[in-house]
């Protein structure tokens, strides 16, 4: 061993020595799999699991892609069994069939055809429509308005306390959702017990507080660089999990006729899943020795950190019409593309497209898939291109608008299809706008940022049925070959108003990265000049080794805090050296 590094301590530096010795021994300690004893390689697998693990590679992706995939899931079943059980009802009121024989899904078309024996009157599968549009609206407005005034709470309480307690009050609250849902369905309870369980999963925070506390989470350990492509896969496991949780529980329904007895309890075991791998297995991001020893400030205390989410944006502190700015573009994203999904449907049922509900079944699928290729796969290399977040976002405005213009006046299928693989780079918006938020607020401030962030989504989401289903269907009335598509030009004239704003925030993304860094003021004690005119007042060996110390211009602080050492010069000195970041030592070290 001393033979194999008698070169290394040839080299006339004891202290590269000592350096290369160490990583020379720590580079040949390391067993190949070939090398490795037997009975050591499970223990060496388990370090890399550790290694793995410690890392924070996969995260929360998990956690956001069993509850999305449990929130999907659910709205399906919920939708499907309140029309089959509202039809099955009104058809024993009618005609008082044996319901219990008829073991198949119902359509609209089967209702009226039990029931309906008055031409003149409203048909009876229409009302059950009517009933379960009202049903679905009060369940919906339940669950949001809830959760988008708890966000505002979990948020700040996140920055204080961590992570992981509000992912698990946001997991437990889908949790009793789903066994209020199962207790309707096996029990045949009044269907309107729905809207207990929406407002038991809003109060626990909902989407919006497990979108607050995953974004927090992605920031809290992602690098700056990467931050952009972190946020965009958190945004693609929730087109995955939509795409597949929609095509699932579409197909298992119609395969088990309907018997919904099976299917409630997927969400409940979701969320069984999701709650034991958010307790034991997710590490907190929020570490509070790294927080002391970076001197980070610490989260508020008391009743005004409960809305600390509003004092970022109405506050001072932090640049408020940047983050206005960017509220502003994510507020008008949000609003198109649920409007998008709001109508989409019926654009495509009516003239001049005329599709079947199979070929639209199947573009919807495929338009899910291609918005999450864009965050997987486009996103990450314009990352790796150095293309900053606000030119991502830039960019996908730019598509957008063009998107929307030509699906306004589209009339067939391949453009229909051209189209729609265009449209999925407005998933690239929102990645950007969450990145440029998240650089500009303090990392203690992440949880009450996307506390407010996340309320005002469900509110836009909220907004955008509410806008774009009454104006697609006034457009309707309108005498044009072109009208139904109407809707696509607005948001196309909404996202040109973006792009104005989104150049202003790149102008002044690159002004603050040009910007030089303020220099920081010299220590009283020390020397400003910008040369070594007169060294601090040392004598005998301490003069000396000042002497020596400046001579070797070309070693760095580490070699020289081991040169006093080494040398055994007085800790004060050692202490003067150490805080020559600045003035006249900063040349030299």
């Amino acid at each position: 061993m001393a033979s194999r590094y008698s070169s290394v301590y040839n080299s006339g530096n004891p202290h590269e020595a000592n350096s290369n010795y160490w990583r020379t021994a720590s580079f040949s300690s390391t067993y190949t799999k070939s090398s490795l004893p037997r009975e050591r390689r499970p223990y060496k697998a388990l370090q890399c699991l550790t290694s793995f693990y410690n890392a924070k590679i996969i995260t929360v992706e998990p956690v956001i892609f069993l509850f999305m995939f449990a929130y999907y899931f659910y709205k399906v079943v919920f939708e499907l069994y309140v029309f089959n059980r509202l039809g099955r009802e009104t058809i024993q009121e009618h005609n008082e069939y044996n319901i219990t024989t008829f073991n198949h899904c119902l359509t609209t078309q089967d209702i009226n055809n039990f029931t309906w024996t008055n031409s003149s009157s409203t048909p009876p599968g229409n009302t059950v429509e009517t009933r379960l549009a009202h049903l679905t609206l009060i369940v919906g407005v339940t669950a949001r308005l809830p959760s988008a005034v708890t966000t505002l709470i979990f948020g700040p309480i996140s920055d204080r306390f961590g992570r992981k307690p509000t992912l698990i009050i946001s997991l437990v609250g889908m949790l009793l959702n789903s066994i209020v849902a199962i207790v309707i369905v096996l029990y045949t309870e009044n269907i309107y017990f729905f809207i207990l369980g929406a407002g038991l999963r809003g109060m626990c925070g909902g989407i919006a507080g497990i979108f607050t506390a995953c974004y927090s989470y992605i920031a809290d350990v992602s690098s700056k660089k990467w931050l952009i492509v972190r946020l965009g896969l958190l945004e693609a496991m929730t087109f995955a999990a939509g795409t597949l949780s929609l095509v699932t529980a579409g197909v298992w329904t119609q395969l088990n006729n309907c018997s919904f007895g099976p299917l409630v309890w997927v969400t409940l075991g979701c969320m069984v899943v999701a709650i034991p791998y958010t307790l034991f297995l997710l590490p907190e991001s929020q570490d509070k020795e790294d927080i002391k020893e970076e001197k980070r400030p610490k989260p508020q205390a008391g009743p005004k950190a409960l809305l600390r989410g509003l004092q970022i944006f109405f506050g001072r502190g932090y640049p408020r019409c940047k983050l206005w700015l960017l509220l502003l573009v994510m507020i008008v994203t949000i609003l198109n593309t649920t409007g998008t999904m709001a109508i989409i449907t019926l654009f495509l049922l009516h003239d001049p497209i005329e599709w079947t509900p199979i070929h639209i079944g199947g573009y919807l699928a495929t338009s899910e898939m291609m918005h999450g290729l864009a965050l997987v796969v486009v996103l990450p290399l314009l990352v790796c291109m150095g293309i900053k977040d606000s030119l991502i976002a830039i960019i996908g405005l730019i598509l957008s608008i063009g998107a929307n213009v030509s699906l306004g006046f589209a009339d067939k299928t391949w453009q229909i299809y051209t189209i729609g693989a265009i449209l999925s780079v407005d998933a690239l918006i929102l990645p950007g706008v969450k990145a440029m938020m998240t650089k500009t607020v303090q990392p203690v401030d992440h949880g009450a940022l996307f506390s407010f962030v996340s309320a005002a989504q469900v509110l836009a989401s909220v907004l955008g049925f509410a806008v774009f289903v009454p104006v697609y269907t006034m457009s309707l009335a309108i005498d044009w070959y072109h009208a139904s598509g109407l809707s696509f030009l607005i948001m196309a004239a909404l996202y040109g108003c973006m792009l104005p704003i989104m150049m202003v925030v790149w102008c002044l993304q690159r002004r603050e990265e040009s910007a030089p860094p303020p220099s920081p003021q010299s220590p009283p004690h020390m020397i400003t000049s910008p040369s070594i005119t007169s060294p601090p007042r040392l004598t005998g060996e301490h003069e000396k080794l000042f002497t020596h110390v400046q001579s070797e211009l070309g070693q760095d602080i580490l070699e020289r805090r081991s040169l006093f050492g080494s040398f055994g010069a007085s800790t004060e000195l050692e202490r003067s050296c150490q805080s020559s970041r600045s003035g006249s030592f900063r040349s030299y070290y």
